[in-house]
C-alpha cells in the first residue's frame, strides 16, 4: 500500500504516515486509482477539492453530493429524531433479513463475497438486487457482527443501530464516507468505486473510529 501526502509518496505506513492520517482532515481510498493501491491524505477541505477536480468521475461528485446530504442532516442534530432513528433500525433489519434468505436459498455465508454479490446484482434478469449499500463489519478482514448501510441513507450516529466505534472492516460497492464524529464531523475517510473487496480500516487508522457514516 502506498501513501500520498501532499507531493510526496510513501510505499509503507511510516511514523510520519501514521501521525499524518491521525491528524488528517480527510483520507481518501479509491478503487479507481492505481487499482486501489494507494491512499491520499488531506490536511484540510482545499487540497481535498483540488486533487478531487483531478480525479475521474465521478469521485469530485460524490464527494459534493455527499458533503450536501451531511449539511442537510446536520439541520436535524436537534430535532426529536426517535422517528428517525427507528425508522434506521427497521431498513436495516429488512435488509439484513433479505440478506439472510438469499443465503439460506444458496447456502451460502450472508456476507461472503459470492453472496454478496448476488445481493448486490440480483440473482437473475427477474430477480432484483436486495441490496444498495456498504457494510461496516466490527472485525478486521470483514468478519463478527455486520451492518448495511443504506445507499443516500444518512447515519448520523451509529449508535442508533449499535455500531458506534466499532468498525474494523468495510465493503463498498460505490461510495462510503465516514466520519470520526457524530453528525458527520470532524476527521473522515472514503472509499470509493470497490467491487466488494475487504478493506480494513486499521490500514488509514480509522478501526473502532467511525461514529457516522453515509454509503451511496
Amino acid at each position: 500500500m502506498k501513501y500520498i501526502i501532499g507531493n510526496r509518496a510513501y510505499p509503507t505506513k511510516t511514523a510520519e504516515v501514521s501521525a499524518a492520517l491521525e491528524e488528517a482532515h480527510t483520507i481518501a481510498w479509491p478503487g479507481q486509482i492505481d487499482e486501489g493501491k494507494t491512499i491520499f491524505i488531506f490536511r484540510n477541505a482545499s487540497d481535498l477539492h483540488a486533487w478531487a477536480r483531478s480525479t475521474p468521475s465521478p469521485i469530485a461528485e460524490q464527494i459534493e453530493r455527499t458533503s450536501e446530504l451531511a449539511r442537510k442532516a446536520q439541520e436535524l442534530e436537534n430535532a426529536d429524531n426517535a422517528q428517525a432513528i427507528f425508522w434506521q433500525d427497521l431498513i436495516i433489519k429488512r435488509i439484513a433479513s433479505d440478506i439472510q434468505s438469499l443465503a439460506d436459498r444458496f447456502r451460502l455465508d450472508p456476507v461472503s463475497e459470492k453472496l454478496l454479490k448476488i445481493a448486490y446484482e440480483g440473482a437473475s434478469v427477474l430477480e432484483p438486487p436486495v441490496l444498495h449499500s456498504a457494510i461496516l463489519f466490527d472485525r478486521s478482514q470483514c468478519g463478527g457482527a455486520w451492518r448495511p448501510l443504506p445507499s443516500g441513507v444518512p447515519f448520523p450516529n451509529l449508535s442508533w443501530i449499535g455500531f458506534n466505534d466499532r468498525a474494523g472492516a468495510v465493503r463498498v460497492h460505490g461510495f462510503l464516507q465516514l466520519w470520526k464524529n457524530r453528525w458527520f464531523r470532524q476527521r473522515s475517510a472514503f472509499f470509493t468505486g470497490w467491487p466488494l473487496p475487504c478493506l480494513d480500516l486499521a490500514e488509514v487508522n480509522f478501526d473502532n473510529s467511525a461514529s457516522s457514516a453515509i454509503s451511496w
